[in-house]
């Protein structure tokens, strides 16, 4: 295959295979996404219910706001990645005060 559109049909052909290509792969990022949010939830779950046998000497209760929030900014991404736009700023922004 020619690497650079010999015809405008060519051309219309290899831009609609490369859209098609970019959708698949962000719904595989979407998808990746919605996981971790899956498993920051279930982060939380256990951090819950270590606070409530432990009490706040473990700092359960703050680790599991942490990953809430974890949770609600990989669930923004996903719904970002799903309407073909880059995850906001404020999701970056999230993240980097997470670390």
């Amino acid at each position: 295959m020619a690497m650079f559109p010999t015809s405008p049909e060519h051309a219309w052909d290899r831009a609609a295979r490369v859209r098609a290509h970019s959708r698949r792969l962000q719904e595989q990022l979407a998808r990746v996404a919605d996981q971790v949010a899956e498993v920051e939830e279930e982060c939380a779950a256990i951090h819950d219910a270590m606070a409530a046998q432990a009490g706040p000497v473990v700092g359960a209760a703050e680790r599991a706001a942490r990953a809430r929030r974890f949770a609600a900014v990989e669930r923004a991404t996903a719904r970002a990645y799903r309407r073909g736009i880059a995850p906001p700023e404020v999701a970056w922004a999230t993240l980097r005060r997470l670390d």
